[in-house]
């Protein structure tokens, strides 16, 4: 869908010298929903960035402690994540912001950031 959407914005603004709004946003919210529904479906499979090497090099029990201190690290930061998105989808909740290109509301757009991190 997103490469569809480039591609006939690239045909649009080449061939026809026109633009469409729509296709260039759905396009970025493509690209953005993509991003955050495959960051939770890869946190869900516990497959995340690490830097291995000092791990590896420490001994096993110490090696498991540092592991287990960076999971809580990562879950306190995903739990302030959700609080401070949840307090600025509910500010969204109070104005109505419409985008350009699709006419939708913003809101419904930046509720899948909370929606990801629950995820």
């Amino acid at each position: 869908m997103v490469a569809a959407c480039i591609m006939l914005q690239v045909i649009l603004r080449y061939v026809f010298s026109a633009a469409s709004p729509w296709a260039e946003e759905l396009a970025i919210y493509g690209m953005i929903f993509a991003v955050y529904f495959g960051a939770a479906l890869k946190a869900r499979e516990r497959v995340r960035i690490r830097i291995s090497l000092l791990v590896n090099a420490l001994p096993r029990p110490l090696a498991i402690s540092l592991i287990v201190v960076a999971d809580l690290m990562w879950m306190g930061f995903v739990t302030f994540l959700i609080l401070q998105t949840s307090i600025y989808t509910k500010l969204l909740f109070e104005v109505v912001y419409v985008t350009p290109g699709l006419g939708i509301d913003q809101k419904w757009e930046q509720l899948v950031i909370p929606v990801s991190l629950c995820l």
